[in-house]
């Protein structure tokens, strides 16, 4: 049981919560002050400011300390020095009075019924714990188990004038002390009360719990005498911070990231993403976004044409209505302006060791607003009562999805468990975010992995580690300083199983803060040390991407690198290049190894389509996505696609068209799969559409280029 309440005064004892056994005949008795036949417990405010707890056996524990017990107790006041046991009574200045009182009841391991395991916690803060004993009062042994179930929960006994209780929660389970503390300013729904004492926390047709960052009640939606518990803010308020230092424990000075005990909830309007800034800001999203989003992922399939391509491989390609046919108008412009330093989908992750198949969430957008966090698919879309700033998601992990969101205006990211709808953990932090992502576990030991990329360099993120803090991977040289982060990803692998596996290489593409300033190209050596041996590979790149074409290898490896760039000798043409990537031996420096395959491509249209103002910018003009031995390019504001297939073998190295297409309209973001099943075994190519004529909708098309077995 959990509550906050209002203190105005203390001139006699106040009963603020009592328990007891009621038939519905005794509803008036056990209401009285005095009547405590049917009590189980009562939870009650002492003359001295202090909280004590009492059963019908005479049990008791308070919340006075042990240097206290002997000693007059102190007036109740708001100094940062009182005893944590001490309730808040209200000051001069407008503020304090308000209190917030957990109690914790459980029966496991005791020997008899009639004992439970009290934990008392008075704002978030532990104060005292121990065993206490009832008696069934009215009532034998044998029924006991059903007289548990005819009680009731009293509140404000007494009638004290100005006496107020809100945010009162009842839950079904042992919730830890960090879930208490994390939630203990945050508002939820109000819960469906079943059979008296049953509290349902979540609706039956919603997709998640209500227990998440939400904003608080409306003034339609509350009574006008019922004020708001008036918290200070983040900044003067005391927090215990001992919960942050010791899952957070001291990071790095590079990264300047800091531990600190979670503020409140953000409750300053949505603001609107304008510029493509490393910055972080809410991101607009209309709250009328419900399950009608559904309906997208369901008629993507409405429209569709199938081609045989060269080589045999069979081509399919099903093209979605605009989005804003099936969600409201501010929703389709969130997603097609995208979230905040991240690409849409994430990124290419066709260089490491994993093959990115349909059981990934590599096809997903995160878009945050006032109200919900939606997570839109071209498979399934999915909403949760989520306020952040932006999110990123993994993939199933064990069965478990996780959600990384970022709290712009209190620099926190949080990770919630999806399945069991919890916190897993929280991150302060007092340093810009510039780029993150979610990556494969073969990134850092087989485990949940977050990129934060900073002012200092690239941090890997493990929230289900023991000791959740970021470790540096890689520092930014003096050549990497200032420059704006326009994609990120990791390959290759240093071979070793379980939770010893490593990425070894990361490629970044940069660009200055000026719109259309060429894109550089960078690969970084990835070391336990943070090492930051760093590549340039071209300072004119259309796109780059790594590449590894051997799935099924399990050794020690590094990627090669494709890299798009214009043709010199033809404007109308660009290259594609795979190369080697190499330390040499001697220097042990990271060097560019030899052209092992490329092709020019001579391009479909001369026309620039018009571009819609996007979070991450415009930047960069390709998109190369790699799975297997397939790799797919597109040039965005030409809106067309060609794909490739590598094949190595002992004679000669092919990399051959089988597939060009024109997709006619702007490119926001793509991504890439492996598709297989018993006859056939290719790739889905998901692609987000900017409309041509409503440059804030869109539409989502889906490649799809499969060789059949039996061919």
């Amino acid at each position: 049981l959990e509550f906050w309440y209002f203190l105005p005064n203390i001139s006699s004892e106040i009963i603020l919560a009592r328990r007891s056994i009621c038939e519905e005949e005794d509803e008036d008795v056990v209401a009285g002050v005095s009547e405590t036949s049917a009590m189980l417990w009562e939870l009650v405010v002492l003359t001295s400011g202090h909280l004590e707890l009492r059963t019908n056996d005479g049990s008791t524990i308070n919340s006075i300390s042990t240097k206290l017990k002997s000693e007059e107790t102190p007036i109740p006041c708001e100094d940062k020095n009182t005893d944590p046991g001490m309730v808040s009574l209200p000051r001069d200045d407008g503020y304090g009075g308000w209190n917030h009182v957990s109690l914790l009841f459980s029966c496991r391991n005791l020997d008899t019924p009639e004992q439970c395991n009290i934990s008392l916690l008075m704002k978030g803060k532990l104060i005292t714990s121990s065993i206490v004993s009832f008696q069934m009062p009215r009532l034998n042994t044998d029924e006991n188990a059903c007289a548990v179930q005819n009680t009731v929960l009293l509140f404000g006994l007494g009638g004290l004038g100005g006496l107020r209780f809100t945010e009162i929660r009842l839950w079904s389970c042992l919730r830890s002390n960090d879930d208490i503390k994390m939630m203990m300013h945050e508002y939820l729904d109000i819960a469906k009360t079943k059979k008296k004492f049953k509290v349902a926390i979540r609706k039956k047709t919603s997709l998640a719990g209500k227990s998440f960052i939400l904003k608080p009640p409306s003034s339609g939606e509350t009574n006008a005498f019922l004020d708001r518990p008036r918290l200070t803010s983040s900044a003067s308020r005391n927090l215990d911070a001992d919960l942050a230092i010791s899952r957070y424990p001291e990071i790095t000075s590079f990264a300047n990231f800091s531990s600190s005990s979670p503020s409140a909830v953000d409750n300053n309007k949505d603001e609107i993403l304008q510029s493509p800034a490393v910055k972080m800001n809410n991101v607009g999203i209309d709250s009328a976004v419900d399950e009608t989003i559904k309906a997208l992922a369901s008629s993507i399939n409405s429209d569709s044409s199938i081609l045989v391509s060269p080589e045999g491989y069979t081509t399919s390609m099903h093209e979605s209505p605009l989005i804003s046919e099936e969600i409201r108008k501010s929703a389709a412009a969130a997603l097609v302006r995208g979230p905040p330093a991240a690409r849409h989908f994430g990124g290419n992750r066709g260089g490491g060791a994993e093959v990115q198949d349909k059981r990934s969430n590599a096809c997903n957008i995160c878009i945050c607003g006032s109200e919900k966090t939606v997570i839109f698919s071209p498979d399934k879309s999915r909403q949760y009562p989520i306020i952040a700033s932006g999110a990123i998601i993994s993939d199933s992990i064990n069965g478990t999805e996780y959600l990384c969101c970022f709290l712009a205006k209190d620099k926190r990211i949080v990770v919630f468990d999806l399945q069991s709808k919890i916190v897993v953990v929280e991150l302060q932090m007092t340093t810009k975010l510039n780029f993150w992502r979610y990556l494969s576990p073969s990134a850092h030991g087989g485990t949940l992995v977050f990129m934060l990329i900073t002012p200092a360099g690239g941090f890997h993120w493990m929230p289900l580690d023991s000791s959740p803090r970021p470790r540096q991977i890689w520092k930014r040289g003096k050549e990497l300083q200032g420059k704006k982060i326009v994609s990120y990803e990791e390959g290759g692998s240093n071979g070793l199983p379980g939770s010893g596996c490593r990425t070894t290489i990361a490629l970044t593409l940069t660009s200055s803060a000026t719109s259309g300033d060429p894109v550089e190209a960078w690969c970084i050596a990835i070391n336990s040390g943070g090492g930051s041996e760093q590549l340039c590979l071209s300072t004119g790149v259309l796109g780059a991407a790594l590449f590894n074409p051997y799935s099924s290898i399990a050794e020690e490896f590094d990627p090669m690198v494709i890299t798009i760039t214009e043709d010199k000798a033809d404007e109308n043409s660009v290259n594609i290049d795979v190369s080697g990537l190499l330390k040499n031996p001697i220097s042990g420096c990271l060097e560019k190894g030899e052209r092992i395959a490329g092709a020019s491509y001579l391009r479909m249209s001369k026309t620039t389509l018009p571009q819609p103002t996007m979070a991450m910018g415009i930047a960069p003009s390709a998109f190369v996505l790699c799975c297997e031995q397939f790799v797919a390019v597109i040039l965005r504001n030409e809106g067309s696609l060609i794909v490739y297939k590598f094949d190595d073998n002992k004679s000669s190295t092919n990399f051959n068209v089988i597939q060009q297409k024109k997709l006619d309209r702007y490119v926001v973001d793509a991504s890439i799969r492996l598709r297989e099943d018993d006859t056939c075994r290719g790739i889905d190519i998901i692609a987000l559409l900017c409309d041509r004529e409503n440059l804030k909708d869109g539409r989502i098309v889906t490649v799809s280029i499969s060789d059949n077995y039996s061919s």
